[in-house]
């Protein structure tokens, strides 16, 4: 993990609940998967 990860951890990770697109990226910055909540 990189040194951001804690502050995205803190920042992101309690408003995952309310996103209606959630993009997990890989260790490369690639996206590795796509969640969309349905509208």
């Amino acid at each position: 993990m990189t040194s951001t990860f804690p502050t995205c951890e803190r920042t992101s990770l309690p408003t995952r609940h309310r996103a209606k697109l959630v993009l997990q990226k890989g260790a490369d910055h690639t996206v590795e998967s796509v969640l969309l909540r349905k509208l």
